[in-house]
This record gives C-alpha cells, sequence and structure tokens, in this order.
C-alpha cells in the first residue's frame, strides 16, 4: 500500500501542482493514461470547487491531497477547512435542466460523479477539523 500527500493553496495557479502530483503517482504505479486523465480531472474540478466556492480565491487557505493504493483501487482525500458542503447532496444533477436554463457552471459535481466510481463526504465536526471528500477509482 503506497502512500502520498500534497498541500496546496487556494490558488488556480497551484493546479499544476496537482496534475504533476497524480502524474507522478500513475508513473510510479503503473496507472494507464485514461484513468489518469479521469482522476486529474476529477480532482481538478474538486479543487477549483474548494477554491472558488468554499475559500471565495483566498489564496492564504490550504487544501492538503492525501493519496492512497490499495488493491485494484485509488483513493484521494482531499481535506479543507471552508464551509462544510456534501456534493452527493445534488446528485443525480438534472443535466437535461442545467442545459435548457442555458445556465453556466452546474455541471462539476456531475462530472466528478462520471469520473470516479465512488464518492464519500465527511463533514468537519468536533473530531474532525477539516471537511474530507474521498474520490475512489477503481483501476483494471
Amino acid at each position: 500500500m503506497n502512500n502520498y500527500k500534497i498541500k496546496i493553496y487556494s490558488d488556480l495557479k497551484e493546479l499544476d501542482k496537482v496534475r504533476n502530483f497524480v502524474k507522478q503517482i500513475a508513473l510510479e504505479n503503473n496507472i494507464d493514461e485514461l484513468n489518469t486523465y479521469k482522476i486529474v480531472l476529477a480532482l481538478e474540478e474538486v479543487c477549483v470547487n474548494i477554491i472558488k466556492h468554499s475559500y471565495k480565491f483566498d489564496s492564504t487557505k490550504r487544501i492538503e491531497i492525501l493519496a492512497k493504493i490499495e488493491q485494484n483501487e485509488i483513493l484521494f482525500s482531499i481535506e479543507d477547512n471552508g464551509p462544510s458542503f456534501d456534493p452527493r447532496d445534488v446528485l443525480p444533477v438534472e443535466v437535461d435542466l442545467i442545459r435548457k436554463k442555458y445556465q453556466k457552471g452546474g455541471l462539476g459535481i456531475f462530472l466528478i460523479s462520471q469520473l470516479v466510481d465512488k464518492i464519500d463526504y465527511q463533514p468537519k465536526n468536533k473530531n474532525f477539523p477539516k471537511n474530507k471528500l474521498t474520490i475512489t477509482k477503481i483501476l483494471e
């Protein structure tokens, strides 16, 4: 079992670090290009949502990403200190409704749900001071 960790600032410029983090893990663990791409895209979307909606572009705030590989899957836990928001509460996303309204945005959580196999969420509480979103990708 391999474990990895990275901390980034709440700044869109930090997304390159996330991409490189995933690519390095993929390289070390022989994860194919398609799964690597899906993981990168999902993690980028999670981080953008935290930066934009939770931290309101406050670049002094931090996001921590922990990765763990277990047998045939990889788990990424993304931790932040912003307001709690469980993305599972808005799934399934009404894609047709968003499209009909010509709404800009609103599909990020749907996109994440299509790229990974499982989404878990633990809001911050008295026992754990951070929100923790875990996405799991099964490696075939």
